[in-house]
């Protein structure tokens, strides 16, 4: 809850990580070092397709690949449970996320107007 509290503009609460965890179709990974929670990031598999939901790293360990190797492991689960595509959103102006998923093989797809409650645009990227 302290890294979503750091990272996102508008965060999930309790209540809707416990429903999202109780989710049979969903998937998360938690990134830690000697017991402490580095990272951590969500998907939902349905059908072929899988939604990242979540990823969020710790503004101290931001840029150290965390995030890069949350996504990497995030894509093997979906691959391994059968899915054939990621779709995301992230925020038009997130550079340093939008690098990270252009370097993993997303790419743009489309935009979401006023997606983000605080009137941002998302960007929806989409990986094979």
């Amino acid at each position: 809850m302290a890294i979503e509290a750091l990272s996102a503009v508008h965060p999930w609460s309790r209540a809707a990580f416990e429903r999202e965890l109780a989710e049979p179709q969903a998937r998360w990974l938690v990134a830690e070092q000697a017991g402490a929670v580095l990272g951590f990031g969500g998907i939902r598999c349905v059908g072929e397709e899988a939604q990242l939901y979540e990823l969020a790293v710790h503004p101290e360990v931001r840029l150290t690949g965390v995030g890069r190797s949350l996504l990497v492991a995030l894509i093997a689960e979906a691959e391994r449970v059968g899915c054939r595509r990621m779709t995301l959103e992230v925020a038009h102006e997130n550079h340093a996320a939008i690098r990270l998923y252009t370097t993993s093989s997303f790419r743009p797809v489309g935009r979401r107007k006023g997606f983000y409650g605080s009137g941002r645009d998302a960007l929806l990227m989409e990986r094979p």
